[in-house]
């Protein structure tokens, strides 16, 4: 959703921090793009986490149910963490030295699990009930 779609939605479809989570979801979606633009390969693996954090805090600013959006969210990242572990898995193995053994690309693994704590921060963004 653009500014302007945004702007014209009704304010009571619309929590009361509206717009700083707004600036929240752009400033980890700015986030998101450094981390792809990086160099390191742990940066480019975790950035979409970061995108997913600009998506969720760009729904509950629209007002959207924080639970379905959280569901639907985590099972995104599930999902794309199963299949970025198994590109790591099946990548070749280091053959010699102290990481003999481990996937060439072990630093792109994932934790499946990783965005349970940005659950825990987008429910904490949600205005309180008075």
């Amino acid at each position: 959703m653009n500014k302007a779609e945004f702007d014209s939605l009704p304010d009571g479809a619309k929590p009361a921090n509206a717009d700083k989570l707004m600036s929240s979801a752009r400033s980890y979606r700015d986030i998101e793009t450094r981390a792809y633009s990086g160099f390191s390969g742990t940066d480019c693996a975790e950035a979409p986490k970061h995108g997913l954090t600009a998506d969720g805090l760009a729904a509950l600013a629209e007002g959207k149910d924080p639970e379905a959006t959280i569901a639907l969210l985590s099972a995104k990242w599930r999902a794309y963490a199963e299949d970025n572990n198994r590109k790591v898995a099946a990548a070749p193995k280091t053959k010699r030295g102290p990481m003999a053994g481990h996937s060439a690309i072990s630093h792109r693994w994932v934790s499946p699990d990783a965005f349970d704590s940005i659950a825990i921060f987008l429910r904490s963004m949600l205005p309180k009930e008075a």
